[in-house]
């Protein structure tokens, strides 16, 4: 294959990519990976296709190639996030913030990894450094309405004042209403709060927008239980 063609397949697999077409992009850049091994664009379009399709370990191999690598391009710091929330699919946390805390000190995508990192703070109980870390995503993007509702629900979990995380949930329904996680977070800040009505309105909703999550769920049976009483 030529370097012409090569490139043309490169920008062939791009396409796909943009188009959501990630089995195709898969097929694309392994036949690259076959003729130039050792391209990190090649590495970097195959680990994007495999995180979209939820092949974790395929997707990790892939773009740890292109963070352990010298590739001087944009792409390098998105490949890292990428790779930290592959990590956080994986459960694999402390991995993950490391990834994060690595694009924060190149100065990029801030809003995003401080919200992720405080996701896998939480996820570790580590309560404190989850809202430092959420607080530091939301003075970035005010709008971000996914560390807001890990805020909220971190509030929940650290033992804070109902009322304060049912404030921060607010603000993050605001900006998606229909969002199942955020009326989950909702009806569970309003049932910790003894307004069970209220919290029924909220998980009912985030059920039947989520229907078979776990965590709802298990909220929905303990609402139910509260409410028998």
């Amino acid at each position: 294959m030529t370097e012409i063609e090569k490139l043309a397949l490169i920008s062939k697999g791009f396409d796909q990519l943009n188009a959501k077409d990630h089995d195709r992009a898969i097929r694309t850049f392994r036949r690259l990976l076959k003729v130039d091994p050792e391209n990190p664009e090649n590495h970097y379009g195959a680990g994007i296709a495999y995180a979209a399709k939820g092949m974790t370990k395929s997707a990790a191999k892939h773009l740890s190639q292109v963070v352990d690598s010298d590739y001087a391009s944009v792409r390098r710091p998105h490949a890292r996030m990428v790779l930290g929330y592959v990590h956080v699919q994986r459960g694999a946390y402390d991995e993950a913030i490391k990834q994060f805390q690595i694009v924060l000190d190149g100065g990029f995508h801030a809003a995003q990894a401080h919200a992720a990192m405080g996701y896998c703070y939480e996820q570790l109980k580590q309560y404190d450094r989850a809202v430092e870390s959420l607080k530091l995503a939301i003075e970035a993007d005010p709008d971000n309405a996914n560390a807001r509702n890990t805020l909220s629900y971190t509030y929940l979990e650290s033992g804070e004042d109902a009322d304060v995380a049912i404030d921060e949930c607010r603000k993050a329904l605001r900006k998606d209403p229909e969002n199942a996680a955020f009326n989950d977070t909702m009806g569970w800040a309003l049932y910790h709060a003894g307004k069970y009505v209220a919290a029924e309105t909220y998980l009912r909703r985030a059920l039947e927008r989520a229907p078979s999550h776990p965590v709802i769920i298990d909220h929905i049976k303990a609402l139910e239980s509260r409410l028998q009483k």
